[in-house]
């Protein structure tokens, strides 16, 4: 065990400015106070057996720990196998728990209203544009600045990113 996944701290802002018919919007939300394994793949993703090995060998081999004459790695109280390439337990070790809190502006919208005697002329109550950007930026924790979203929790893997996105509306009251 090396601490909670579920974030302890939850919460989020939304603060709006308006002047004249425009108005600028954003949603940040932070979770916080919970872990996440990240980089499991460093010490995983590289093959090799006692003849030699294919490609590069990663720093973190280094930090394995040697027991007799076989090299395993302990890994949350699981050793990680008989020899440096074997064993399946690599994403148990505490070197890949990180902090996983974070901090995200969700979203930020730009909107203006059209004047109302601007709109009558035109025969129409109400104009209103709004443009709206999604996923604008994240700040992590962590060292190797990975999204928690986009991280598998318990087996540090990435997964896909939540692409920013671009929105445009005209609302139009008749």
């Amino acid at each position: 065990y090396s601490g909670s996944l579920d974030p302890k701290v939850m919460s989020s802002f939304t603060p709006e400015i308006t002047y004249g018919g425009f108005s600028l919007s954003a949603m940040f939300s932070y979770y916080g106070g919970h872990v996440m394994r990240a980089n499991v793949d460093q010490w995983s993703g590289w093959i090799g057996s006692e003849y030699g090995y294919k490609g590069s060998v990663p720093a973190s081999a280094l930090n394995y720990w040697k027991s007799g004459s076989e090299t395993e790695y302990l890994a949350n109280g699981y050793l990680g196998g008989s020899n440096i390439i074997g064993g399946s337990y690599t994403q148990y070790m505490d070197i890949n728990v990180v902090p996983a809190d974070y901090l995200k502006l969700r979203n930020l919208v730009l909107g203006y209203s059209f004047p109302k005697n601007w709109c009558r002329k035109i025969g129409m109550n109400a104009i209103r544009l709004r443009l709206q950007m999604n996923n604008v930026c994240t700040w992590v924790r962590n060292k190797y600045d990975i999204d928690p979203e986009a991280n598998s929790p318990t087996g540090g893997t990435p997964l896909n990113k939540a692409p920013r996105s671009y929105t445009m509306s005209l609302h139009v009251n008749f």
